[in-house]
């Protein structure tokens, strides 16, 4: 190996770089962030813990904004832009540019009694909307006040083969 590889490389690596990074401000405008606060509570109280990760953070329901008829959005998919893991209270913070977005949940592991609730209000199905007009924000979502009658559940894995 010479100078010759070096120089064929750092080229190489130069004009990686320049195609990542791009040449100037020609690249799409970027939205402003707006910061968004919000309580998520079920009936006034917030969503238990996964039993798997009781009292931490990875154990405590997230919350999705979903951006409908977002740019780059393909037909029957969902546009996720922000996710914010609740706090034991159910209160949370996210930032999403001003928009109209479907509001969704997960939880990894769910306690058994959620499951059903939360895989009512994924990001393809839950009835829970709300529009983003300004910084500070706040958006509280009680799912005891959200009508989830009409959206089919999805059948647990375990319950299938019994």
């Amino acid at each position: 190996m010479g100078v010759r590889t070096l120089v064929v490389g750092l080229g190489l690596m130069a004009l990686g770089m320049m195609l990542t990074v791009g040449c100037g401000p020609g690249g799409p405008a970027k939205e402003p962030m707006l910061l968004v606060k919000g309580k998520l509570t079920n009936a006034g109280k917030p969503l238990p813990d996964s039993p798997n990760f009781p009292g931490t953070k990875q154990g405590r329901p997230m919350v999705r904004f979903v951006r409908e008829g977002g740019t780059g959005q393909a037909a029957g998919q969902a546009s996720i832009l922000a996710t914010a893991n609740t706090e034991a209270d159910g209160s949370f913070e996210i930032s999403v540019p001003k928009g109209k977005y479907r509001i969704s949940l997960q939880q990894t592991y769910a306690p058994q009694a959620s499951e059903d609730l939360l895989s009512k209000l994924d990001a393809r199905s839950s009835p829970i909307f709300q529009e983003v007009t300004a910084e500070g924000q706040e958006i509280d979502v009680d799912l005891s006040k959200v009508d989830l009658s009409k959206i089919p559940g999805k059948q647990r894995e375990r319950d299938r083969d019994r």
